[in-house]
């Protein structure tokens, strides 16, 4: 973080210091004695001082810092600088890679997926890390993905190839299973670029019905694309062909039911239905990422997804997902930084105006709601939108 230039004066609770914790700050009483230096770790002895003295609440002196200008920047300060560096780079070579192996379909000229695994080979390495940082990264890029249809195309695949990889690591696959899924979730859409009166809406009106029977295509159209292409294998192209078929075999293009869809097809099914929610091929109203999530757990308690992928992926990026700011109980507007496994509604999140760093689950503040966004997704999932099928672009939903 940036050096400190100055401090906010705060009142709180001694009750909502947990014992063990390093504060940042250091604790004032009432006639200005410092009872605990910014560095000190807030022990039982001090708890029991406090409760014979009768303080039960304490001044903070929590120093700010300078030139954190936006809620991007003080999430990206909480991870390793170097690592962020590393990941953004990786964002940007997968994005080439799969140029790459767009432009080869569109050319015709035999396509090597190679390069892409070597990415997504480093990626693997990265998320054992600090998938965090790496949620970190994917949620800023979806604040300012391009309006240029190829390039969003090509944006969109790295989220749904990177955001598939976390969620299989989370859930413990082997490399190259991982490998694999992110593979298959960033080629998923290629024939998607010889369609691109898809993108018009007015021929999705006009048309609905030719648009329908087409788009239900494109899985199988991708794998004629890459037919022959180096690097995939028979588990790679089923999942491509399945990514849109749901347990409940209501999908397409075959309405597979449960066990008949891969273990990547179901995985692949979660994470686009997610980005489907939440930065839409065909529309401009995103939904905002927590409300996404409910949404997913709604349809999964129904029977639409596979319950332990989706199970994982809340795990992985918490019922309020990485970068999402946040209420507070306190009336702060903080910002999430890391999932907490075993609690997904009690993340690790930043104080946006004091920088300060709270774990939810060791203090008594809780998440009220959602803040609104600054950059990305504004809208929020209505009440009555919660049941209705928002991924399935066969079913657009116009609000």
């Amino acid at each position: 973080m940036n050096p400190i230039v100055n401090s906010q004066k705060l009142l709180i609770r001694t009750s909502d210091l947990t014992l063990g914790t390093k504060v940042n700050f250091d604790l004032v009483d009432q006639s200005g004695l410092i009872l605990l230096k910014a560095g000190g770790v807030f022990t039982q002895d001090i708890r029991d001082e406090l409760q014979r003295r009768g303080i039960e609440t304490v001044t903070v002196f929590v120093r700010r810092k300078a030139e954190v200008h936006s809620e991007t920047e003080v999430l990206m300060s909480s991870y390793d600088a170097e690592g962020i560096k590393r990941i953004e780079k990786g964002f940007e070579a997968t994005e080439w890679a799969i140029l790459n192996c767009i432009q080869g379909v569109q050319s015709g000229r035999p396509l090597d997926s190679n390069a892409l695994r070597r990415q997504l080979d480093a990626l693997y390495i990265e998320t054992k890390q600090d998938a965090s940082a790496v949620l970190a990264i994917l949620s800023s890029r979806t604040n300012r993905l391009s309006n240029e249809q190829s390039q969003r195309l090509v944006e969109r695949a790295v989220q749904f190839s990177w955001l598939s990889m976390v969620t299989a690591i989370h859930m413990q696959w082997s490399l190259s299973d991982t490998v694999a899924a992110g593979v298959a979730a960033a080629l998923h859409d290629v024939s998607l670029v010889t369609h691109p009166e898809f993108f018009d809406e007015f021929y999705r009106e006009q048309s609905k019905r030719i648009f329908n029977s087409d788009y239900q295509r494109h899985p199988i159209e991708s794998v004629e694309l890459l037919h022959g292409a180096i690097g995939l294998n028979e588990a790679i192209l089923t999942a491509i062909t399945q990514v849109h078929e749901q347990i409940d075999s209501s999908g397409f293009p075959k309405g597979l039911r449960s066990n008949s869809i891969s273990p990547i097809g179901r995985l692949l099914n979660v994470t686009d239905a997610y980005l489907e929610i939440v930065i839409p091929l065909f529309r401009e109203d995103g939904i905002i990422p927590a409300d996404a999530i409910a949404c997913l757990c709604w349809h999964a308690s129904q029977g639409k997804f596979d319950r332990p992928v989706v199970q994982a992926f809340v795990q992985c990026l918490s019922m309020y997902p990485i970068g999402t700011p946040v209420e507070l109980s306190n009336s702060n507007r903080a910002i999430v930084v890391r999932s907490a496994s075993g609690s997904p509604m009690q993340p690790l999140v930043i104080d946006i105006a004091t920088g300060e760093s709270i774990d939810l689950q060791k203090t008594n503040l809780r998440i009220v709601s959602p803040a609104s966004p600054i950059a990305g997704p504004k809208r929020r999932l209505a009440k009555n939108e919660l049941t209705q099928v928002l991924w399935d672009n066969l079913q657009l939903v116009v609000p």
